[in-house]
């Protein structure tokens, strides 16, 4: 089936889910984008980063009632089972958070091709989860937006790239821009989050922003024609 979009005709609806920072997802948060996927005719999934929050290796301070290392990681696991069965295929960017082990092995010479496990085997996620820093699908480039913060990053970031462009990492200011360049239009998009603001994983980003997250997610149509979906 194709699907119209502001310049023609487009065979995927890719849907993308934004920061959840699982353990610390707002209640209801895969029944949401399930359920926002089906009414959007959602063809491709693509997951825009810190699918993990991994507070206990965080270069934040540590909350005080945090869970220990091995009930926060058995608290994720089980949800994630949740998202793998929903979703048994998906694209997913590498975020900072997701990443945390891997710096964290930097800092003391651990060799992560030698002693860390891929996110995958961490979480026993199938290979069908297919992880890159960046995807560039049907002329749009995903990326989690380490590099590209503020109100207008993903603006600013796609008129820098050239290109459509999707990002997440700012959890605020969730927004669809539309760009004119050299006579041709494309937009760029924040995705938000789906982070409870009550749980020790936002505290950090709470304390040191101090702006409302903006829960949702979005839906790429093609490179001119996406949609931010909050949250309900």
């Amino acid at each position: 089936m194709w699907y119209l979009s502001k310049g023609g005709y487009m065979e995927k609806i890719i849907g993308v889910i934004p920061d959840l920072h699982i353990p610390g997802q707002v209640s209801y948060a895969l029944e949401f984008i399930r359920d926002t996927f089906s009414d959007h005719r959602v063809t491709d999934v693509i997951c825009i980063g810190d699918l993990v929050d991994h507070h206990y290796i965080s270069f934040h301070n540590n909350e005080l009632d945090a869970d220990n290392p091995i009930d926060e990681w058995r608290k994720a696991k089980l949800e994630l089972m949740r998202w793998v069965k929903a979703f048994p295929k998906m694209k997913l960017c590498s975020g900072n958070h997701d990443e945390r082990n891997v710096r964290a092995a930097k800092i003391v010479g651990l060799p992560e091709d030698i002693y860390l496990k891929k996110i995958n085997d961490v979480y026993d996620l199938p290979s069908e989860w297919r992880w890159r820093t960046r995807w560039d699908v049907d002329k749009v480039i995903y990326e989690h937006g380490v590099g590209s913060s503020g109100m207008y990053g993903a603006k600013n970031t796609a008129l820098k790239l050239g290109s459509a462009y999707v990002q997440g990492h700012t959890h605020a200011h969730a927004a669809v821009f539309d760009i004119v360049q050299a006579r041709t239009r494309f937009a760029g998009m924040n995705v938000g989050a789906l982070i409870d603001k009550d749980k020790y994983q936002a505290r950090y980003a709470k304390n040191i922003f101090k702006t409302e997250m903006s829960l949702g997610c979005g839906i790429v149509y093609a490179p001119d024609s996406m949609r931010f979906i909050p949250f309900k």
